[in-house]
């Protein structure tokens, strides 16, 4: 009898745990927008927040990140940031060009590791929002002058990842080096190194690609991260011994500006026809009054300033105790009016420095005026 009570009161406890699982199934708010609209006291403006972690399995200093992040982007109506979880980051800015600066000018690191962010949308939870992916420029060497063109820079960013956009200088009608792509890449995804391409009827070229501002990767499966002392790929090899299909050569050198002597002649865009029919080139006016320096202290030792500011130009001294001020006007020197000024501009710096299907390049006839 006793069992049978006890069947009877597990049965009933079953029934009403059943009904309550169906009354929440079924029950719900629904929220208006008349409701939105008359929730004015609310204070907290989540439409330029983003969310982001780092990509590392290390804990990271939050307290340091603060500060660290703070200072490289420097927003400038401020930003809070706000730790979800020992690995998830609330980064909430103030105004449409602080956040867009972030996320356009990415990768950003801290401590040599990724951040991983994304904005966060009206109807998303900061802990769901998937993140995986983050953006590059990409260096593409190799590429013949007979392939360039839009369409090959896209078809080539889509090859690496998702292709976002196109350096403006690509196309200017001046030899480069490399062209310039902006992908998004997935992060699960080991990076590419190069690829094929060829016309139609074409033999296939190969052309290599280098990644600005990568930090941690790893050399043995190419993934964004960890180095190849954490790789689990090398539990998978017997012998010990792993080859390393990636390596540094795949990390793009500074973008540096250098002072170079020759400089005021050298052009990264093509030249003003006009200006040159006109007679109007500053660099040739420079050229001249650099002559004239030149030729008017002749025993003197000459010296350029590379600071490339206010002071910059031509500075030195006489062998018999004179002495050449720079100006950005005439100058007296031994009574001698000289001119102490040079323009200098800023040079890029690159180097020249690894089977999977390629792209075929239509070419049409091309019209020539």
């Amino acid at each position: 009898m006793a069992n049978n009570n006890r069947t009877q009161e597990f049965e009933v406890s079953n029934a009403y745990a059943r009904m309550t699982i169906n009354e929440e199934e079924e029950g719900g708010l629904i929220i208006t927008g008349e409701d939105v609209e008359e929730g004015g006291d609310v204070k907290i403006d989540f439409r330029y927040c983003v969310v982001g972690r780092f990509l590392t399995d290390k804990v990271i200093n939050f307290p340091a990140m603060k500060n660290t992040m703070a200072s490289l982007w420097r927003p400038g109506r401020g930003v809070c940031i706000k730790d979800l979880s020992p690995t998830l980051f609330l980064f909430q800015f103030f105004h449409e060009i602080d956040v867009n600066r972030v996320l356009e000018t990415r990768p950003w690191t801290f401590d040599k590791h990724i951040l991983l962010v994304k904005r966060l949308e009206e109807n998303e939870q900061p802990q769901n929002v998937p993140l995986f992916h983050t953006s590059f420029w990409v260096q593409i060497y190799n590429l013949p002058i007979g392939f360039l063109s839009e369409k090959t820079m896209k078809d080539i960013g889509n090859y690496i990842g998702i292709f976002l956009d196109s350096d403006e200088n690509n196309l200017m009608g001046v030899w480069r080096n490399y062209m310039r792509v902006r992908v998004s890449i997935d992060v699960r995804k080991p990076l590419k190194q190069r690829m094929r391409i060829k016309k139609a009827g074409g033999e296939w070229i190969w052309i290599d690609f280098k990644y600005e501002r990568l930090n941690i990767f790893c050399f043995i499966c190419g993934l964004l991260g960890h180095t190849e002392q954490q790789c689990p790929k090398m539990y998978e090899c017997s012998n010990g011994e792993m080859v390393k299909a990636y390596g540094h050569w795949m990390k793009a050198s500074n973008r540096r500006n250098q002072m170079n002597s020759g400089e005021r002649w050298l052009r990264s865009t093509l030249p003003d026809e006009l200006g040159m029919k006109n007679g109007n080139n500053v660099e040739s006016a420079v050229a001249m009054a650099v002559d004239s320096v030149i030729a008017t202290n002749s025993g003197n030792i000459l010296r350029t300033r590379g600071d490339g500011g206010a002071n910059g130009g031509i500075e030195g001294s006489s062998k018999e105790g004179g002495e050449i001020l720079p100006s950005n006007s005439e100058s007296r020197a031994k009574g001698k009016s000289v001119v102490g000024t040079a323009i200098g501009v800023g040079l890029d710096k690159e180097s020249e420095e690894d089977l999977e299907p390629g792209i075929i390049v239509s070419d049409p006839k091309r019209r020539r005026s």
